[in-house]
């Protein structure tokens, strides 16, 4: 049974996210982006591979709304993220 919390609701936000994108309807893809963040970020800590799209997708849509600081922001998070994935898939390689 899924609840708040769990992976699959952040899923289904995803996927809501996506049709409101589709729609053209943006504060419908930053709440539910938003939604499903803060559910993998407490499942899964700020460093999930999960949220590197999520933060690009939310960028998006800041910067189509003309809120560039917070664009660039959410970029910021997708890069560390990125970066803290690459860099630990390359230590693991040489371990």
């Amino acid at each position: 049974m899924f609840g708040e919390g769990d992976i699959q609701t952040a899923h289904a936000y995803r996927e809501i996210a996506n049709i409101y994108k589709t729609l053209g309807r943006s504060q419908g893809v930053l709440e539910y982006s938003e939604k499903a963040v803060e559910i993998i970020e407490n499942l899964y800590g700020e460093k999930h591979s999960d949220l590197i799209n999520l933060y690009h997708d939310l960028a998006m849509v800041s910067q189509s709304l003309q809120n560039y600081q917070q664009a660039i922001e959410y970029d910021l998070k997708a890069l560390d993220i990125q970066k803290s994935i690459f860099a630990k898939n390359i230590k693991a390689l040489f371990l």
